[in-house]
């Protein structure tokens, strides 16, 4: 199939693009309180804080993936935390699963395609598979090199799926945090969704007036 860059797609308006990116997620450190030895004339004489010490455990996190459209959204893939997402497993576990079942009914010829220039994202075989797949979609060398002030996926919804996360409290283990991810990006309002999708073409003129730099 011969790649054709967006400008050749006949419709290039928000509505017809599908963002994805992937977030490492955590759900924050938890402490264990163990007692330390300490000395003193008696118990009573030594202040708590010398009696016992905090001792950080691991947080809990992992590495979500996932695209959001005008009109939908794709399932979130959650992968554990301490996994790079080197070029075959983008390709294999994020990107094949999310061509495979676009949102509400999107089409790949009908999408303009849109991440960033994580090195995962830009590899060669990734680059590949996207021309095999997707008609349209802005190549690695397009993007501008701070291109999350472009990703309405960075500069909203990863926020948002933090925060909702985050009212859960301490989760101490992978399968139920994995859950959780799923279940409250499934709960995202489109509206919010679509907003974000909204703005992205003044982002997009933010960065073309930067000449490609960061924005705020």
């Amino acid at each position: 199939m011969r790649h054709e860059s967006p400008q050749d797609h006949p419709n290039v308006e928000p509505s017809n693009m599908l963002f994805l990116d992937e977030c490492y997620i955590c759900v924050g450190k938890y402490f264990n309180h163990q007692n330390e030895r300490c000395y003193g004339y008696s118990l009573e004489t030594i202040s708590d804080g010398k009696k016992f010490k905090q001792f950080p455990k691991t947080a809990l996190g992992a590495m979500v993936f996932g695209a959001v459209y005008f009109f939908g959204q794709s399932p979130l893939v959650v992968l554990k935390s301490g996994l790079s997402l080197i070029q075959h497993i983008c390709k294999d576990s994020c990107l094949k699963p999310m061509l495979e079942d676009l949102p509400y009914g999107l089409k790949a010829n009908s999408a303009i395609l849109y991440q960033d220039k994580a090195p995962c994202h830009a590899s060669g075989t990734v680059q590949a598979f996207l021309k095999e797949k997707i008609p349209y979609f802005i190549p690695d060398t397009d993007i501008p090199l701070n291109s999350p002030d472009l990703n309405p996926l960075d500069y909203c919804v990863w926020s948002l799926l933090k925060e909702r996360v985050n009212n859960h409290g301490l989760i101490f283990s992978f399968d139920r945090l994995a859950k959780i991810l799923k279940d409250e990006w499934g709960a995202i309002l489109q509206q919010v969704i679509q907003d974000s999708i909204n703005s992205w073409m003044s982002q997009v003129r933010k960065v073309e007036k930067a000449r490609g730099s960061h924005i705020e």
